[in-house]
């Protein structure tokens, strides 16, 4: 009885490492990006929405004092990426997320409703 305790123990031990390493694996993508506007200045507090071309969900952030924004887990798959102030006209990208991939999207942002 011992020795099976044991040996389910060291089954364990062995089982659970590579657990471990499937839970760390990325299973995502990332959008990073900035928001400027036609002086190139960078635009601070812009919003940047993130919407499933399939499923509709979106996800929002506002740009940070360098302009920046950043989605840093997203599902692959098509989506659209819009960013708007008001003030100025909302722009919009369609980009694909790629697993394991960084997406770079730099917005300028034109002056009018």
């Amino acid at each position: 009885m011992r020795s099976s305790s044991l040996a389910a123990v060291v089954a364990l031990f062995a089982v659970l490492p590579a657990s471990v390493l499937v839970r760390a694996q990325q299973l995502t993508g990332s959008v990073v990006g900035t928001v400027k506007d036609p002086s190139g200045s960078l635009v601070v507090g812009a919003q940047v929405d993130l919407v499933s071309s399939t499923t509709g969900i979106s996800q929002s952030h506002r740009t940070d004092a360098d302009g920046a924004f950043l989605f840093p887990a997203v599902k692959p798959g098509a989506y659209n990426l819009l960013a708007s102030l008001s003030g100025f006209k909302t722009a919009s990208q369609r980009l694909d997320i790629e697993l394991n991939k960084n997406s770079k999207v730099d917005f300028v942002l034109m002056v009018g409703m």
